[in-house]
């Protein structure tokens, strides 16, 4: 299943903490670059994620 979510009127493109509180195996594309892991690992909540 593939799904699109479109942002409009924010002043900079988010960063999505994707899959929280799950840890179960998947397998994730994503358009997120080493920046915005290094952004996700700094500041994210999900322990997991992090």
């Amino acid at each position: 299943k593939e799904e699109e979510f479109v942002f409009v009127d924010i002043p900079e493109r988010p960063i999505p903490s994707l899959l929280r509180g799950f840890s179960a195996p998947v397998r994730l594309d994503s358009d997120l670059t080493d920046a915005d892991l290094s952004f996700l690992l700094a500041h994210d909540s999900d322990e997991f994620n992090r």
